[in-house]
């Protein structure tokens, strides 16, 4: 029955749509089904695999290896790439990042040894959201400028879209929050240009665009973004992306003091990853780990940092780890274990440094300031207040702008400088105010 009904159909979208429900069918994809039908079947399952990214991607994982087989029984060296493609862009929504990376890299020596440009050029983008995570940025980025030149002499603007919010997404990570506001604007104007084959792209756009202005502490265009991001994850039961925004509206909560509903809104959050995404529940900890700093609940902070760290490394994700690194040299010091907090600051520098993340790496100086306070070496503190302080005025992250000028005042006050300690005092006042 199956042979028949496959052929007598030859509708690559019919074809797609019975192997989804039934792989079996996989046998009768043979010789007298057209390879320009194969094609159109393994393009089919990628766009439900991606569709699956923020929903189930245990399920876009399956419908990757669907690809690879095809590819594998027709001896069909475009949909093998795709397939393996695919797999990589599952593999790292699911946590396995180093595994991710190989996929990708194996998929684009597929598509260049077919001599298919575009095809390497699409493996490019998922590689950049893994680059982070595994310390690959310059790398990534090179290539994504590689990849951009290729979509833009194709005319290929949905990848375009694709590549832009995900070099945005890397600049956002590495603190340079105002050049991802660029990009992101970017690829918003495209895909609201493409009309219903953008309406993809808005949802995860909006999210992104929220996260990079609660970076630079702009709160309530943060949570006008967010708030877009959540009516469009709920209204397509996008479960995993609805628990992100969720998070992240949380956060905001959490900077406006409001800690207690920041908690409900986060375990919420974590209980909707569930099993699904390690990496979204790991990061959904982190942000508890927060609430817990501002309660004062610091012994069920470091219980917590040690567990984040420990999934962050588990996960391979070097960027989540040195920020993890830092909650914990927090909680380590709230504890008064100086020695362990020095040794995850270094850490979590090593980290930062080889990612480029200049901002993050002046983070690290504004908590190791804040240790050389406690310990009373205010000389120590102020000098590394101002380091901090001028990496944040170039980059333009006011809220940490003024946490160091506050540092500054403090030491200044350590130091019985009472002009420059009025003088920050009063500057930290009038932001915060602001």
């Amino acid at each position: 029955m199956s042979n028949v009904v496959m052929h007598e159909a030859m509708d690559a979208s019919l074809l797609a749509e019975r192997l989804m429900q039934d792989p079996t069918l996989l046998s009768a994809l043979d010789d007298s089904i057209p390879n320009a039908v194969v094609t159109q079947v393994a393009e089919r399952l990628k766009q439900e695999a991606d569709r699956q990214w923020w929903i189930d991607p245990q399920r876009s994982l399956e419908l990757a290896d669907l690809i690879v087989a095809i590819g594998q029984q027709r001896g069909h060296p475009g949909a093998r790439a795709l397939g393996t493609m695919a797999r990589g862009d599952a593999l790292k929504l699911l946590g396995r990042s180093a595994e991710g990376w190989q996929a990708l890299e194996q998929a684009g020596h597929l598509y260049q040894s077919a001599g298919d440009e575009i095809g390497w050029a699409r493996t490019r983008i998922g590689l950049l959201f893994l680059s982070t995570m595994l310390s690959r940025v310059p790398e990534a980025l090179a290539d994504a400028a590689r990849a951009r030149e290729v979509f833009v002499r194709h005319a290929d603007r949905e990848r375009l879209i694709r590549l832009d919010w995900q070099t945005a997404f890397v600049h956002n990570y590495l603190g340079d929050a105002r050049q991802a506001l660029v990009l992101y604007g970017s690829a918003l104007a495209a895909a609201e240009s493409l009309g219903e084959a953008g309406q993809l792209y808005l949802g995860p756009l909006y999210m992104n665009i929220g996260s990079a202005h609660n970076f630079l502490g702009e709160l309530q265009p943060a949570l006008d973004f967010y708030e877009r991001a959540r009516a469009r994850f709920g209204a397509n039961g996008e479960t995993l992306n609805l628990a992100t925004t969720e998070s992240n509206i949380a956060l905001i909560a959490q900077a406006q003091g409001h800690y207690r509903h920041a908690l409900q809104l986060l375990h919420a959050a974590l209980a909707r990853f569930g099993a699904q995404s390690h990496l979204g529940a790991a990061n959904t900890k982190t942000h508890i780990l927060e609430c817990y700093f501002a309660l004062n609940r610091y012994a069920e902070a470091r219980e917590l940092a040690l567990e984040v760290v420990a999934d962050y490394r588990q996960l391979g994700d070097a960027y989540e780890l040195a920020r993890a690194l830092l909650k914990l040299a927090a909680a380590e010091a709230e504890q008064a274990d100086f020695g362990s907090a020095h040794a995850a600051l270094a850490e979590a520098e090593a980290i930062f440094a080889s990612l480029g993340a200049d901002n993050w790496t002046a983070m690290v100086w504004l908590r190791r300031g804040r240790l050389y306070l406690r310990l009373g070496e205010a000389a120590n503190a102020a000098a590394l207040a101002g380091q901090a302080s001028e990496s944040f005025e170039i980059s333009g992250n006011q809220a940490n702008f003024v946490e160091a000028a506050l540092l500054k005042g403090q030491a200044a006050l350590a130091l019985d400088n009472l002009p420059e300690a009025a003088a920050m005092g009063a500057f930290a006042l009038r932001s915060a105010q602001r």
